[in-house]
């Protein structure tokens, strides 16, 4: 990736899937207590934090999908994580890559494309 667009575009993508693992690993925590009758304010209370998440997941799925979308040249290259838990990137095949050259957008990308993407 020579590109600091796609760079950021990456980096910003793999931050945003960090969070999503955290975001669903409370959202589990949350639904495992909201459904605990004994106490209806505390149900009540995380059925509402439930929803917050369920939302802040859909809307970073979205800055997921949309970074993509703009950004195809960052698939070229998929995230990997070894058993020791060190991370890499693996190149992803040719046919992948003429893919994403063919559905890429033909005007050139800039950081401002990034920001214009986060912000809806």
């Amino acid at each position: 990736m020579t590109d600091p667009n796609v760079a950021q575009a990456a980096l910003l993508i793999t931050a945003i899937n960090e969070q999503l693992r955290d975001m669903t690993r409370r959202l589990a925590v949350a639904e495992r207590e909201g459904a605990c009758g004994h106490h209806p304010a505390r149900a009540q209370e995380m059925r509402s934090v439930t929803a917050e998440l369920r939302r802040d997941i859909d809307r970073a799925q979205f800055l997921i999908t949309r970074l993509r979308h703009r950004f195809p040249e960052v698939d070229v290259y998929a995230p990997t994580t070894a058993a020791d838990g060190t991370e890499g990137e693996v190149p992803i095949t040719e046919a992948a890559r003429s893919d994403n050259a063919r559905n890429r957008a033909p005007n050139s990308s800039t950081s401002s494309d990034v920001r214009r993407v986060i912000a809806g």
